[in-house]
């Protein structure tokens, strides 16, 4: 398809020659248009546009042009569907949004450009904290911060009660756990069994997340609620990082002073 190869001189030629705009793939339903926003061909995603595609056109997955432009991070596609009215909200078929493949593949230009063409960021909503919750296991900073400045909740949390401190301090991404912290999040927030991000830090070996989390104030000696027994420097004595057990040794003894 010329369209995928941004080859505009084809298209055009096409065009002119009758090709239909709106034309899929068999298979997945994917158009001209969804070809040529995914891959940032801004002159061709007009070309098919005068021509009549439809911008809002879904694939059999439900994702329109923008959304494929968002997910892949091309921002001048993004601009232009933007500016021919391409709608910001719409959903694929598993409820994800064009914020959200941006959020998920940490292109914090793009989120921005969403945010500020309307795209929605409701804290009391489950897509939030999806957002968040995914921006943090991807360990996105700046994609965090634009999350947050848009109104995200920094403290929601699952059905278990991990919050995005408690996933981003599991995956040991200290920049991401810093910028949670200052924003807000709970340090000693615990999960339906009482574990806390430093207990999984600590768990994980993560020294620079659990050198963070002690700064701010978290409690080194805080056992899970089923076992009083399982601190976090229990977990990093048996999971053999003593580096951590070091460092979690010293702040048990200070507190304790």
């Amino acid at each position: 398809m010329a369209a995928s190869k941004g080859n505009e001189a084809v298209v055009l030629r096409l065009i002119a020659a009758g090709a239909h705009a709106n034309a899929t793939i068999a298979g997945n339903g994917c158009s001209s248009l969804f070809f040529a926003a995914q891959d940032g061909y801004v002159a061709i995603i007009s070309a098919l546009l005068e021509a009549g595609a439809n911008i809002e056109h879904t694939a059999n997955d439900g994702i329109t042009p923008l959304f494929a432009s968002s997910r892949e991070g091309p921002e001048v596609a993004v601009a232009a569907l933007q500016q021919a009215g391409a709608n910001v909200e719409h959903a694929s078929n598993d409820g994800a949004t064009p914020l959200f493949a941006s959020a998920v593949r940490g292109n914090s230009a793009v989120l921005a450009a969403l945010l500020e063409a309307g795209a929605m960021v409701d804290s009391a909503t489950d897509v939030c904290e999806k957002l968040l919750f995914a921006s943090a296991e991807e360990g996105n900073a700046a994609v965090i911060a634009t999350l947050l400045e848009a109104g995200a909740m920094v403290n929601s949390a699952t059905d278990v009660g991990e919050t995005p401190l408690f996933v981003s301090a599991a995956k040991g991404n200290s920049a991401v756990v810093a910028a949670l912290l200052e924003a807000g999040a709970m340090v000693d927030s615990t999960t339906a069994i009482g574990e806390t991000p430093l207990f999984t830090a600590a768990q994980w070996g993560h020294e620079a997340v659990v050198a963070t989390l002690l700064l701010a104030g978290a409690q080194a000696d805080r056992a899970r609620d089923d076992d009083c027994t399982s601190t976090p420097i229990i977990m990093a004595t048996q999971e053999g990082h003593a580096v951590v057990m070091t460092v979690l040794s010293g702040a048990v003894v200070q507190h304790a002073a």
